[in-house]
């Protein structure tokens, strides 16, 4: 998950007449449960479509790609390190498809080793065995 947190991310002007107590929950929320050494990534669990996991949440920067979703995190004023979470952009996932059998190692430089050791010539019926 990557997301602006801080001083990276404007705060929203607040308006006397905001009732957010009365608006509809979120079904995907966030809680933060330690930062990293650094103070540059914070420890996050998250719940969403009746699921639990685990992340690590980042600011986003310039020429950098972003690994996961990236988020808009909405404070709740009861408990400051719980959010609601709009998703502004989810990352294609990666398809794990499993391969039967080894991996195929046929390459170039393996295919001089192979003639290097065991020669190009096809074996013939008056060679001995072994």
């Amino acid at each position: 998950m990557t997301a602006r947190r801080g001083a990276d991310r404007p705060s929203a002007p607040r308006h006397e007449d905001d009732h957010s107590e009365t608006a509809p929950e979120s079904s995907d929320k966030l809680l933060i449960h330690g930062f990293s050494e650094g103070g540059r990534a914070a420890h996050v669990i998250r719940a969403r479509r009746d699921r639990l996991e685990a992340g690590v949440l980042r600011p986003i920067e310039d020429g950098k790609p972003i690994m996961g979703d990236l988020v808009q995190l909405k404070s709740r004023p009861e408990f400051p390190l719980l959010f609601d979470v709009e998703e502004k952009y989810t990352a294609p996932r990666a398809s794990r498809k499993p391969k039967a059998g080894p991996p195929r190692v046929t390459n170039e430089a393996f295919l001089r080793g192979w003639e290097a050791i065991w020669g190009i010539e096809s074996p013939s019926d008056d060679d001995p065995p072994n």
